[in-house]
């Protein structure tokens, strides 16, 4: 947050003392250094994950309709209207793109393209489930 990677690292070393199995502080530490292009010391990070059974959950959000609970995870292909759902991504993305909006980039912290990363952000767990709960209230775009 504060782009600076030192007292990042230093923190979450420090929280690694506190709880080792935490995945947690470990994902925003590879963070840090993903986002310094410090790749090598990212991929440490991963391996200490790795070796000592550190295991990251991914991140889900949920909507609740009609008394059922719709659980959405980023990425996730299996959901039943997920095709539905990335098409009107792609409807709402050309609109706000016509109307000068870009989205912020920055934080996807694989290297890619830019259309891979526009991609990536469209697939987090929160737009989907937002894009499912907006499918069902029958708005139209």
């Amino acid at each position: 947050m504060h782009k600076n990677m030192d007292l990042g690292a230093y923190a979450a070393k420090r929280v690694f003392e506190l709880n080792p199995y935490d995945s947690g502080p470990h994902v925003l530490l590879t963070n840090i250094y993903a986002s310094a292009s410090k790749w090598s010391d990212a991929a440490k990070v991963r391996k200490i994950m790795n070796e000592s059974g550190v295991k990251n959950e991914p991140a889900c959000s949920w909507v609740e309709l009609e008394n059922v609970v719709n659980i959405f995870v980023a990425n996730d292909i299996t959901h039943p209207p997920r095709e539905v759902i990335r098409r009107m991504w792609e409807k709402i993305a050309d609109k706000i793109k016509k109307i000068g909006y870009v989205p912020d980039t920055t934080n996807v912290l694989w290297v890619a393209d830019q259309q891979e990363r526009e991609e990536r952000l469209q697939n987090h767990s929160e737009k989907l489930a937002l894009a499912f709960a907006l499918l069902n209230f029958n708005f139209s775009f």
